[in-house]
């Protein structure tokens, strides 16, 4: 006997503008397993994350023009024509004229909830943040809207928790670190926000707390908070939003709070992408006088280091308790002495990030099979490592 669908579900979507999908047939609304159908509406300027989906997908455009990057360029589909994505391939939707509307039929239907095989290595991320319309229009951040092409009045004040939770799907990505963000003029992404997109995904989301610089002893008493109320797994704190480099004084109560409270203390080295001074990010003299002084402190260094990376290895080489994490690069972009050291005596040393959004987990992941990593090296930089320093 045929059966009638009498109405859709509508779902949560990706992107950085308010996107429709209505879906007839698929796990939420039927519980079918194998097969998803959904009608898709989606504004001029909408762009969604780039993923790399474990199914096959075919989409009929009826309105508009649906724009499909893959990895070899891109293609404009117009009302009327289909295109057809395998699943495996990096692809990214997004919609450059006016209003699009489409249905899309995907074979086997999305996986919801991921679930890990017995055995297989656990990806952890250690560098996210989810944006939020002001943040991501934040002045300093002009160069990564222009490395993304978004276009900043445009985005909307709120987005969705699916924006970062598909851009794990599509990366296989078990866990993301996500980050607040504290400046010299106030909160730029809030604990509590970060706290509740946290309580909403604990299975997926870990956070990072950040305070006040400039009020020290508010800042201890918000980041025992982070920890002991919130549950937060790390504090971070950027020294060039702040202009000031990590041995300043203002810092030093908060390295003493988390030798007390056990998280580690996670910062970026290298030169800033922002629109902001470097030189706080140098790692010698600033980041060593640092270990020196808290040789208990545990110590994440984000972005690499680039260009003082040698500098940032010679500091993991030389204290037990100073990590590197990768983010906001790409393997095919890492140093040569920094890949020779995730091969070697760095293996335990060195985190996988990604900076989301700034770059998609995905396409990171993408490029880790060019390190040529040994099994144990790759366990250790995908997810081992994070497990241990942040006690997942």
């Amino acid at each position: 006997m045929p059966t009638l669908v009498e109405h859709p579900t509508r779902i949560e979507a990706a992107g950085n503008k308010p996107k429709i999908i209505d879906e007839h047939v698929g796990r939420v609304n039927t519980g079918a397993e194998a097969l998803s159908i959904a009608h898709m509406r989606s504004p001029g300027g909408w762009v969604e994350p780039g993923q790399r989906p474990e199914f096959d997908e075919y989409t009929l455009v009826i309105r508009g023009t649906l724009r499909v990057e893959y990895e070899g360029g891109a293609l404009d589909v117009r009302a009327g024509q289909t295109v057809i994505t395998r699943g495996g391939e990096w692809v990214r939707y997004s919609t450059p004229g006016d209003e699009g509307r489409r249905v899309r039929r995907r074979v086997p239907a999305r996986v919801l909830a991921r679930h890990r095989a017995p055995g297989s290595v656990m990806i952890v991320d250690a560098w996210m943040q989810h944006p939020t319309g002001a943040f991501l229009r934040q002045p300093m951040f002009a160069s990564l809207s222009r490395w993304r092409g978004i276009e900043p009045s445009m985005l909307p004040e709120t987005i969705p928790d699916e924006f970062t939770l598909s851009a794990l799907d599509a990366a296989k990505v078990d866990k993301g670190l996500v980050s607040a963000w504290w400046g010299p003029r106030g909160p730029m992404l809030e604990n509590d926000q970060v706290a509740a997109l946290v309580a909403a995904h604990p299975d997926r989301l870990f956070g990072a707390a950040s305070v006040d610089l400039h009020r020290p002893m508010d800042a201890v008493r918000e980041l025992r908070r982070c920890v002991k109320t919130l549950g937060f797994k790390a504090l971070r704190m950027l020294p060039w939003l702040w202009n000031l480099p990590p041995n300043d004084r203002r810092y030093y109560p908060l390295y003493a709070e988390c030798c007390e409270l056990g998280v580690p203390f996670c910062l970026q080295v290298g030169h800033t992408g922002p629109m902001m001074p470097s030189e706080p990010g140098r790692p010698i003299p600033y980041l060593d006088e640092v270990a020196l002084d808290f040789p208990e402190l545990v110590i994440v260094g984000g972005h690499i280091g680039y260009p003082w990376t040698v500098e940032m290895i010679a500091l993991a080489t030389k204290y037990p308790n100073v990590h590197i994490d990768t983010s906001a690069y790409k393997p095919k972009r890492y140093p040569r002495e920094l890949v020779e050291y995730l091969r070697g005596h760095g293996r335990k040393k060195v985190l996988f990030g990604s900076n989301f959004p700034m770059i998609d987990p995905a396409a990171c992941l993408a490029e880790v099979p060019t390190l040529e990593l040994d099994a144990e090296a790759q366990a250790l930089f995908l997810g081992g490592n994070a497990q241990r320093v942040f006690g997942l």
